[in-house]
Protein backbone atom coordinates (compact mmCIF):
# COMPACT_ATOMS: atom_id res chain seq x y z
CA UNK A 1 0.00 0.00 0.00
CA UNK A 2 3.17 2.20 0.58
CA UNK A 3 4.36 1.62 -2.51
CA UNK A 4 1.51 2.19 -4.28
CA UNK A 5 0.91 5.96 -2.40
CA UNK A 6 4.77 6.57 -3.41
CA UNK A 7 3.76 6.10 -7.02
CA UNK A 8 1.26 7.99 -7.09
CA UNK A 9 2.96 10.74 -4.88
CA UNK A 10 5.39 10.76 -7.93
CA UNK A 11 2.86 10.60 -10.52
CA UNK A 12 1.36 13.52 -9.39
CA UNK A 13 4.17 15.70 -8.83
CA UNK A 14 5.32 15.15 -12.23
CA UNK A 15 5.56 17.93 -14.83
CA UNK A 16 2.50 16.41 -16.63
CA UNK A 17 0.25 17.10 -13.72
CA UNK A 18 1.47 20.18 -13.05
CA UNK A 19 -1.14 23.12 -12.95
CA UNK A 20 -1.21 25.16 -16.18
CA UNK A 21 -0.60 28.42 -16.26
CA UNK A 22 -4.15 29.48 -16.36
CA UNK A 23 -4.78 27.56 -12.97
CA UNK A 24 -1.49 29.19 -11.47
CA UNK A 25 -3.06 33.10 -13.05
CA UNK A 26 -6.10 32.67 -11.46
CA UNK A 27 -4.87 31.03 -7.93
CA UNK A 28 -2.54 33.78 -7.22
CA UNK A 29 -4.47 36.52 -8.88
CA UNK A 30 -1.64 38.04 -10.86
CA UNK A 31 -0.70 37.81 -14.59
CA UNK A 32 3.32 37.85 -15.03
CA UNK A 33 4.21 39.65 -18.32
CA UNK A 34 7.72 39.20 -20.13
CA UNK A 35 8.14 42.24 -22.73
CA UNK A 36 10.26 43.01 -25.47
CA UNK A 37 10.71 47.11 -26.14
CA UNK A 38 9.72 47.89 -29.32
CA UNK A 39 8.04 51.50 -29.80
CA UNK A 40 5.37 52.18 -29.73
CA UNK A 41 3.97 48.59 -28.62
CA UNK A 42 6.33 48.86 -25.38
CA UNK A 43 8.33 52.18 -24.70
CA UNK A 44 10.54 51.37 -21.94
CA UNK A 45 12.47 55.03 -20.49
CA UNK A 46 16.24 53.66 -20.52
CA UNK A 47 17.02 56.13 -17.42
CA UNK A 48 13.96 55.42 -15.53
CA UNK A 49 12.95 51.76 -16.76
CA UNK A 50 9.20 53.13 -16.62
CA UNK A 51 6.87 51.84 -19.12
CA UNK A 52 4.30 52.60 -21.56
CA UNK A 53 3.16 52.07 -24.53
CA UNK A 54 -0.09 50.43 -26.73
CA UNK A 55 0.50 46.75 -25.07
CA UNK A 56 1.22 48.25 -21.77
CA UNK A 57 -2.03 50.01 -21.58
CA UNK A 58 -3.85 47.20 -23.62
CA UNK A 59 -2.59 44.24 -21.11
CA UNK A 60 -3.22 46.71 -17.79
CA UNK A 61 -6.60 46.78 -19.33
CA UNK A 62 -7.21 43.18 -19.22
CA UNK A 63 -5.77 42.81 -16.21
CA UNK A 64 -8.23 45.09 -14.84
CA UNK A 65 -11.36 43.78 -16.71
CA UNK A 66 -10.63 40.44 -15.19
CA UNK A 67 -9.74 41.81 -11.78
CA UNK A 68 -6.40 40.28 -11.92
CA UNK A 69 -2.91 42.46 -11.13
CA UNK A 70 -0.82 42.91 -13.61
CA UNK A 71 3.13 42.35 -13.06
CA UNK A 72 5.90 43.65 -15.42
CA UNK A 73 8.48 41.06 -14.38
CA UNK A 74 11.15 40.37 -17.15
CA UNK A 75 12.80 42.11 -20.26
CA UNK A 76 13.21 39.54 -23.06
CA UNK A 77 14.25 39.02 -26.58
CA UNK A 78 12.94 38.50 -29.88
CA UNK A 79 15.14 34.82 -30.20
CA UNK A 80 14.39 33.73 -26.68
CA UNK A 81 11.05 34.95 -25.73
CA UNK A 82 9.25 31.16 -26.53
CA UNK A 83 12.23 29.63 -24.39
CA UNK A 84 11.20 32.00 -21.30
CA UNK A 85 7.39 30.93 -22.02
CA UNK A 86 8.47 27.00 -21.50
CA UNK A 87 10.81 27.71 -18.64
CA UNK A 88 7.52 29.53 -16.88
CA UNK A 89 9.79 32.84 -16.03
CA UNK A 90 6.87 34.33 -17.03
CA UNK A 91 3.16 33.29 -18.03
CA UNK A 92 2.67 36.06 -21.12
CA UNK A 93 4.74 37.39 -23.64
CA UNK A 94 2.83 40.88 -23.53
CA UNK A 95 4.89 43.11 -26.37
CA UNK A 96 3.42 43.06 -29.79
CA UNK A 97 4.46 39.77 -31.37
CA UNK A 98 4.11 39.32 -34.76
CA UNK A 99 2.23 36.02 -35.66
CA UNK A 100 4.23 33.53 -38.16
CA UNK A 101 4.25 30.04 -38.90
CA UNK A 102 7.70 29.08 -37.14
CA UNK A 103 5.99 30.59 -33.93
CA UNK A 104 2.97 28.25 -34.12
CA UNK A 105 5.04 25.35 -33.78
CA UNK A 106 6.03 26.20 -30.41
CA UNK A 107 3.64 28.28 -28.65
CA UNK A 108 0.07 29.93 -28.74
CA UNK A 109 -1.05 33.74 -29.00
CA UNK A 110 -4.10 35.55 -28.58
CA UNK A 111 -6.28 37.08 -31.58
CA UNK A 112 -4.61 40.23 -33.25
CA UNK A 113 -4.80 43.35 -31.45
CA UNK A 114 -3.91 44.68 -35.03
CA UNK A 115 -2.15 43.85 -38.21
CA UNK A 116 1.03 44.96 -39.71
CA UNK A 117 1.27 45.29 -43.78
CA UNK A 118 4.77 45.13 -45.14
CA UNK A 119 4.78 47.13 -48.32
CA UNK A 120 7.15 48.07 -50.95
CA UNK A 121 8.68 51.81 -50.69
CA UNK A 122 10.67 53.46 -53.07
CA UNK A 123 12.04 57.30 -53.66
CA UNK A 124 9.45 59.84 -54.35
CA UNK A 125 9.35 60.66 -57.32
CA UNK A 126 10.32 56.93 -58.94
CA UNK A 127 7.34 55.43 -61.46
CA UNK A 128 9.05 52.34 -62.12
CA UNK A 129 7.11 50.27 -60.26
CA UNK A 130 3.50 51.52 -59.95
CA UNK A 131 2.16 49.06 -62.00
CA UNK A 132 3.53 45.90 -59.45
CA UNK A 133 6.59 44.62 -58.54
CA UNK A 134 7.10 41.79 -60.93
CA UNK A 135 10.18 43.23 -62.82
CA UNK A 136 11.61 43.94 -59.19
CA UNK A 137 13.29 40.19 -59.75
CA UNK A 138 15.99 41.43 -61.78
CA UNK A 139 20.02 41.95 -60.71
CA UNK A 140 19.38 45.21 -62.20
CA UNK A 141 17.23 46.44 -59.29
CA UNK A 142 18.69 47.07 -55.68
CA UNK A 143 16.64 46.13 -52.19
CA UNK A 144 18.09 48.04 -49.11
CA UNK A 145 17.83 45.26 -46.45
CA UNK A 146 19.46 44.33 -43.15
CA UNK A 147 20.93 41.06 -42.27
CA UNK A 148 18.34 38.98 -39.88
CA UNK A 149 15.73 41.60 -40.79
CA UNK A 150 11.94 40.73 -42.27
CA UNK A 151 13.22 42.74 -45.57
CA UNK A 152 15.88 41.03 -46.07
CA UNK A 153 13.84 37.49 -45.71
CA UNK A 154 11.47 39.06 -48.19
CA UNK A 155 13.79 39.61 -50.66
CA UNK A 156 15.72 36.58 -50.64
CA UNK A 157 12.31 34.27 -50.98
CA UNK A 158 9.60 36.63 -53.35
CA UNK A 159 12.89 38.72 -55.44
CA UNK A 160 15.99 36.33 -55.25
CA UNK A 161 17.82 37.82 -58.62
CA UNK A 162 17.74 41.25 -57.61
CA UNK A 163 20.87 42.92 -55.96
CA UNK A 164 20.87 43.70 -52.20
CA UNK A 165 21.99 46.67 -50.29
CA UNK A 166 22.34 45.09 -47.09
CA UNK A 167 23.34 46.92 -44.04
CA UNK A 168 24.62 45.65 -40.44
CA UNK A 169 21.94 43.37 -38.19
CA UNK A 170 22.29 46.17 -35.29
CA UNK A 171 21.00 49.25 -38.17
CA UNK A 172 17.52 51.17 -37.41
CA UNK A 173 15.03 50.10 -39.87
CA UNK A 174 14.80 52.97 -40.82
CA UNK A 175 18.35 53.19 -42.44
CA UNK A 176 16.36 51.37 -44.71
CA UNK A 177 14.14 54.07 -45.98
CA UNK A 178 17.58 56.70 -45.71
CA UNK A 179 19.09 54.53 -48.04
CA UNK A 180 16.26 54.52 -50.67
CA UNK A 181 16.10 58.08 -50.22
CA UNK A 182 19.10 58.95 -50.99
CA UNK A 183 19.50 57.00 -53.98
CA UNK A 184 21.55 54.01 -52.64
CA UNK A 185 18.89 51.20 -53.44
CA UNK A 186 15.94 51.37 -55.19
CA UNK A 187 13.53 49.84 -53.05
CA UNK A 188 12.87 48.24 -49.29
CA UNK A 189 10.43 46.73 -47.20
CA UNK A 190 8.94 48.56 -44.65
CA UNK A 191 6.32 48.23 -41.91
CA UNK A 192 3.66 50.74 -42.47
CA UNK A 193 4.36 52.46 -39.15
CA UNK A 194 8.55 52.92 -39.53
CA UNK A 195 7.52 54.54 -43.24
CA UNK A 196 4.98 56.73 -41.89
CA UNK A 197 7.55 57.68 -38.81
CA UNK A 198 9.98 58.28 -41.50
CA UNK A 199 7.92 60.60 -43.48
CA UNK A 200 7.12 62.37 -40.56
CA UNK A 201 10.47 63.73 -40.47
CA UNK A 202 11.63 63.38 -43.76
CA UNK A 203 7.99 64.27 -45.71
CA UNK A 204 8.43 63.80 -49.03
CA UNK A 205 11.16 61.19 -49.49
CA UNK A 206 9.68 58.01 -49.60
CA UNK A 207 6.19 56.41 -51.80
CA UNK A 208 4.94 53.49 -51.27
CA UNK A 209 5.27 51.07 -54.21
CA UNK A 210 3.15 47.41 -55.20
CA UNK A 211 0.92 45.64 -53.15
CA UNK A 212 1.11 44.15 -49.48
CA UNK A 213 3.93 41.70 -49.34
CA UNK A 214 3.19 40.31 -45.71
CA UNK A 215 0.37 41.33 -43.25
CA UNK A 216 1.36 39.96 -39.71
CA UNK A 217 -0.95 39.94 -36.34
CA UNK A 218 0.55 41.58 -33.80
CA UNK A 219 -0.49 38.97 -30.65
CA UNK A 220 0.49 38.00 -27.30
CA UNK A 221 2.06 34.83 -26.78
CA UNK A 222 1.51 31.99 -24.10
CA UNK A 223 3.33 28.62 -23.91
CA UNK A 224 1.91 25.92 -25.98
CA UNK A 225 -1.45 24.12 -24.78
CA UNK A 226 -2.97 26.93 -22.57
CA UNK A 227 -6.35 26.64 -24.16
CA UNK A 228 -8.48 28.19 -21.37
CA UNK A 229 -6.01 31.18 -20.77
CA UNK A 230 -5.67 31.89 -24.57
CA UNK A 231 -9.75 31.92 -24.16
CA UNK A 232 -9.82 34.18 -21.79
CA UNK A 233 -7.36 36.70 -22.50
CA UNK A 234 -9.06 36.66 -26.28
CA UNK A 235 -12.47 37.37 -25.42
CA UNK A 236 -11.23 40.53 -23.41
CA UNK A 237 -8.98 41.07 -26.48
CA UNK A 238 -12.55 41.05 -28.14
CA UNK A 239 -14.60 43.61 -26.17
CA UNK A 240 -11.26 46.41 -26.54
CA UNK A 241 -11.69 45.87 -30.14
CA UNK A 242 -15.24 46.65 -30.01
CA UNK A 243 -14.71 49.22 -28.60
CA UNK A 244 -13.44 52.87 -28.76
CA UNK A 245 -10.04 51.83 -26.57
CA UNK A 246 -7.79 51.24 -29.61
CA UNK A 247 -8.43 54.11 -31.60
CA UNK A 248 -7.65 56.03 -28.24
CA UNK A 249 -4.30 54.70 -27.99
CA UNK A 250 -3.10 54.88 -31.14
CA UNK A 251 -4.05 58.95 -30.73
CA UNK A 252 -2.06 58.85 -27.46
CA UNK A 253 0.95 57.20 -29.26
CA UNK A 254 1.04 59.79 -31.85
CA UNK A 255 0.73 56.46 -34.20
CA UNK A 256 1.01 58.06 -37.80
CA UNK A 257 -2.36 57.73 -39.65
CA UNK A 258 -2.31 54.17 -41.90
CA UNK A 259 0.02 53.15 -39.73
CA UNK A 260 -1.91 49.82 -38.67
CA UNK A 261 -4.87 48.14 -39.80
CA UNK A 262 -7.43 47.13 -37.11
CA UNK A 263 -9.60 43.76 -37.71
CA UNK A 264 -13.16 44.40 -38.94
CA UNK A 265 -15.58 44.59 -36.83
CA UNK A 266 -17.84 40.80 -36.64
CA UNK A 267 -20.91 42.73 -37.65
CA UNK A 268 -22.90 44.45 -39.97
CA UNK A 269 -26.28 46.78 -39.23
CA UNK A 270 -29.02 45.43 -39.65
CA UNK A 271 -31.61 46.18 -42.49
Amino acid sequence: MKKILFVLMLITASPAFAAGVYDRVMDSGTIRCGYIPYPPAMIVDPNTGEKSGIFYDVMNEIGKRLSLKVEWVQESGWGTFINDLKSDRFDLMCSAIWTNSARAREADHTEPLYYSAITGWVKAGDSRFDSGLKMLNDPQYSIATIDGETAATIAKTDFPQATLVSLPELSAVSDMALSVSTGKADITFLENYIAQGFLKTNPGTIKQAGEVLRLYGNAIYMKKGEHDLRLMIDDVIGEILNSGFLPELFEKYEVPEHSYLIPAKPYETAP
